[in-house]
């Protein structure tokens, strides 16, 4: 190819070389996020699952944080799952269920968040 100077087949060579190398690593990446999100348990099994329920596990075991005004962080979903729970309608319990988790969660981010403070009172000052 170079001594003839076929550049549109060299170019194909260098395309096809580098998508495969670009899908060997997308493999190896998803493979060492699985196995890191089961070794510190966060991996969810979603196989044959209300594609909501798995949701709200997820909700639970993820760590949510709040903005001042109580409203949750975003959480990034990606298209395929929200595509998913787009077709899916949650029931009444399922959707009760991930408020009160939610709930949970931005009542102990809350009550965990710590208070910093500029200066001491008299009395912190003594000891």
């Amino acid at each position: 190819m170079l001594l003839q100077t076929d550049v549109p087949g060299f170019r194909d060579f260098v395309f096809n070389l580098i998508t495969s190398l670009q899908e060997l690593q997308q493999a190896h990446t998803l493979e060492v996020i699985s196995d890191t999100s089961k070794a510190v348990g966060t991996y969810i099994e979603g196989k044959d699952r209300n594609i909501w329920d798995v949701y709200i596990e997820m909700l639970e075991r993820l760590e949510l944080q709040f903005h001042e005004s109580g409203k949750p962080c975003s959480i990034e979903v990606r298209s395929a799952l929200a595509a998913k729970l787009a077709a899916v309608r949650p029931t009444e319990s399922q959707l009760e269920q991930a408020d009160r988790v939610v709930e949970c969660k931005r009542q102990g981010y809350f009550s965990n968040r710590r208070q910093r403070r500029l200066s001491m009172t008299e009395t912190e000052s003594q000891f």
